[in-house]
């Protein structure tokens, strides 16, 4: 809670520079349902991050994407390291909540199209596709080659037997939060897609080389 208590503070700190420096416009990039009054710390912090900008009074376009892959986000590269060196692998809750996975470019185009607006916006950053987790987690492994076998679980068995991989590679593999709210259909939106890029063509071009080594989610955040 420390970190995200700090996220809100830095963020608003510099808010409140952009406002005195005579900043005309930010964009923001933000999380798809983010809420004061979520279960998760997270969203809950992202949440006062938009209000502390909303406050400041400068114009702002927030952009709230859902599931990212492509570029140098990690979710999926290490979903396949997983998947590659597994012989099962727990599949939360069944897996039938849906994602709206969304490309990296496209969130970068998307933001560089709302910096040219001067109205106050807030806008999903969605991808075409809105698979459920288990159909994602199955494309993932076709797209890999890899014959792991996928067995319905409860989440708190899945966060146990990330565990011991988050040990060995020192890293935080999967957190409660993370896992949780997904379950509870966080990482999905009802609107129309704002992105380009489908994810399954992606993994058709990118399958072969994902997950072929593991991407630290901590050294990833310096």
């Amino acid at each position: 809670a420390d970190g995200f208590d700090a996220l809100v503070e830095r963020s608003s700190a510099l808010f409140d520079a952009a406002r005195r420096a005579g900043v005309r416009r930010i964009v923001h990039l933000s999380v798809a349902n983010p809420s004061l009054d979520s279960p998760y710390a997270y969203f809950r912090a992202k949440a006062q991050v938009e209000a502390a900008l909303h406050a400041t009074g400068v114009p702002a376009a927030i952009v709230r994407p859902a599931l990212i892959f492509g570029g140098a986000t990690v979710l999926l590269d290490n979903l396949a390291w997983v998947l590659r060196r597994s012989p099962v692998f727990g599949v939360a809750a069944g897996g039938g909540f849906r994602v709206r996975p969304v490309h990296a470019d496209d969130v970068a185009r998307l933001c560089v199209e709302l910096a040219g607006h001067t109205e106050h916006v807030t806008v999903d950053a969605v991808g075409p596709e809105r698979p459920t987790f288990r159909e994602l987690i199955v494309q993932v492994r076709d797209a890999a080659g890899a014959r792991c076998w996928l067995v319905p679980m409860p989440a708190r068995l899945v966060l146990a037997a990330s565990k011991p991989i988050g040990w060995v590679m020192r890293d935080d593999l999967l957190t409660s939060d993370e896992l949780l709210s997904t379950v509870d259909g966080l990482a999905d939106t009802d609107g129309e897609a704002t992105g380009q890029i489908a994810l399954s063509d992606w993994l058709r071009a990118n399958g072969a080389t994902l997950g072929r080594r593991y991407r630290s989610e901590r050294l990833s955040r310096r």
